[in-house]
């Protein structure tokens, strides 16, 4: 960036008009120049702030987005960095640091060493995450279900695959007329049913944001909040 510094000049004009001929128009000449000097000096200020305020919002602004951070493997340019003063120039930071994420980039390596997955019942079920069951309406996915959580409650085997033992919570969303009948059939051929599962039956709405803190925090108290079964998601 070109710096003109005309404060000297304006001085010399100004003792020029004034000084050696006493001119009237030398006069007004001169004030005119002075009120450009001063001008072109309030602009150059305004300029310095913008940039001093651009490059110190630089870190801010990252923070503020969650931004990795970025290293600035190039400084700006010279002009940039410089005020309309060639005496004078901004601090600029050298990198911009990242914020602290929950979010880790993995190596080969790295993969290597995870733990294995984890399972409530072997193949099947994971301990942490996410399943479905799908099918056509009235083919006994919700008896199914249940048988599940029985085994899973009782730690016995389901149809062959190893059950780690664990509690669990049931929420019915629609059929709760045919829940306690359900249940009621699994005691009479099994012989009993397991104190480890909790069953809710009141209305409850997953886009309801008060909803879903409450039945956290009913879970939590209860302490059966390994399994958490929605019946039905639809």
């Amino acid at each position: 960036m070109t710096t003109l510094n005309t404060a000297g000049q304006g001085a010399d004009a100004a003792r020029h008009y004034t000084g050696t001929n006493g001119n009237a128009s030398g006069a007004t000449e001169a004030r005119k120049l002075n009120q450009c000097n001063a001008t072109i000096a309030r602009n150059n200020e305004v300029r310095n702030v913008f940039k001093r305020s651009l490059f110190a919002n630089i870190n801010v602004d990252a923070a503020a987005l969650g931004a990795p951070a970025v290293l600035l493997t190039e400084p700006p340019a010279k002009d940039l960095m410089q005020e309309d003063r060639p005496d004078a120039s901004i601090d600029l930071p050298e990198t911009l640091v990242a914020p602290i994420s929950r979010l880790n980039l993995l190596t080969d390596d790295d993969l290597r060493k995870l733990p294995p997955l984890q399972w409530l019942i072997k193949g099947i079920l994971p301990s942490h995450g996410t399943a479905m069951v799908f099918g056509p309406s009235g083919s006994g996915k919700s008896f199914l279900v249940l048988d599940m959580l029985q085994s899973l409650a009782f730690g016995r085997e389901w149809f062959g695959r190893r059950v780690k033992p664990c509690s669990v919570t049931y929420i019915a969303l629609e059929g709760e007329a045919g829940l306690s009948g359900r249940v009621e059939a699994y005691r009479i051929h099994h012989g009993s049913t397991s104190p480890n599962i909790r069953y809710m039956v009141q209305p409850f709405s997953l886009l309801n944001a008060d909803d879903i803190n409450e039945l956290a925090l009913v879970i939590q108290t209860a302490g059966t909040g390994d399994v958490v079964v929605l019946d039905t998601l639809s």
